[in-house]
């Protein structure tokens, strides 16, 4: 059977070519507008100084429209007491003096205070000298660094005021950070406790068996509540704290030192040690006197009685 030869002719369903874009150009300009639109970063021009240029998203984040900025002097959308200092430190980034960025707090439209990190550098817009600005809302950071500030100022006031003494060592055992009552405890001033080894503090003798104590807190990882510890003041007298210690870990779950609360029992050891010798003494008379002695309870029963007694 014959084949018949394919016709040569156009089909009338044939797709037509796709015009290519031979503009890159254009491309280009696409592609700088949508960085600009979804950087994260709010874009402005600002020359003579009034905004002559803002980005989609700084209007978005300021509330202000296209029309609201442009001609305006920024200045103005800044809260009074962060003008004169934001404007010197622009003016000091625009002169090439500071290239770091800084903090204020911008007035959006609908009157609230937003604070925002900002950086501008010179260039040339439209063949004229202009200031190119970027700034990013950092309400929610400043919020939470307040929080953490708030926090670490209302533990710190209490760690300060404590009667007992609070103490944070390295993994060696320095001092990295003393309360007060510490300091008064041991004789010293901050600045000197600060750095200072368990030889200085805790004296030879006690020595190893403190850093036996640390070893074993951070090998378990548990905290211990009671540890009875003789310490060695300024002057060289003698102090007896009952400390508790516990690992201080970074945010990675490591260990990076110990903290712990120290309450001065000088006093208690010594009345007990008064108390000890005084019933050594008296035992000791009566275990050295002719005479019996004896003690007994409500039931008649010996609670003690010496040699004499026993002979």
């Amino acid at each position: 059977m014959a084949v018949k030869p394919k016709s040569t002719a156009k089909s009338k369903t044939a797709v037509k070519p796709v015009k290519m874009n031979l503009h890159p150009r254009n491309d280009f300009a696409h592609l700088s507008q949508d960085i600009i639109a979804n950087v994260g970063v709010g874009i402005y021009i600002v020359q003579n100084g009034n905004f002559v240029y803002v980005s989609s998203l700084f209007q978005k984040v300021s509330g202000y429209s296209h029309t609201d900025l442009i001609g305006r002097n920024p200045i103005d959308l800044i809260h009074s007491d962060d003008k004169e200092k934001t404007r010197k430190l622009a003016i000091n980034s625009l002169k090439g003096k500071k290239t770091e960025a800084y903090e204020y707090r911008f007035i959006k439209k609908n009157g609230d205070l937003m604070w925002v990190l900002e950086k501008v550098t010179s260039i040339q817009y439209k063949r004229h000298r202009a200031a190119l600005g970027s700034f990013m809302n950092i309400t929610e950071h400043k919020r939470t660094e307040d929080e953490l500030r708030q926090n670490e100022e209302k533990y710190r006031t209490i760690i300060e005021t404590i009667q007992d003494g609070y103490f944070e060592t390295d993994l060696t055992g320095k001092f990295t950070f003393v309360n007060d009552a510490e300091c008064n405890n041991l004789g010293y001033t901050r600045e000197e406790l600060i750095e200072m080894g368990p030889a200085r503090y805790a004296g030879e003798n006690n020595r190893k068996p403190l850093i036996n104590l640390f070893i074993e807190i951070y090998k378990t990882g548990m905290p211990v509540q009671s540890y009875n510890l003789e310490l060695i003041k300024k002057d060289g007298t003698k102090a007896y704290d009952e400390i508790s210690v516990s690992l201080i870990r970074n945010y990675k779950g490591e260990p990076i030192g110990f903290r712990g609360i120290a309450r001065d029992v000088t006093e208690r050891k010594q009345m007990e040690e008064t108390i000890r010798q005084s019933e050594e003494r008296y035992r000791t008379i009566i275990e050295t006197i002719q005479d019996g002695y004896f003690e007994i309870d409500l039931t008649g029963k010996y609670a003690f009685v010496n040699d004499v007694i026993c002979q």
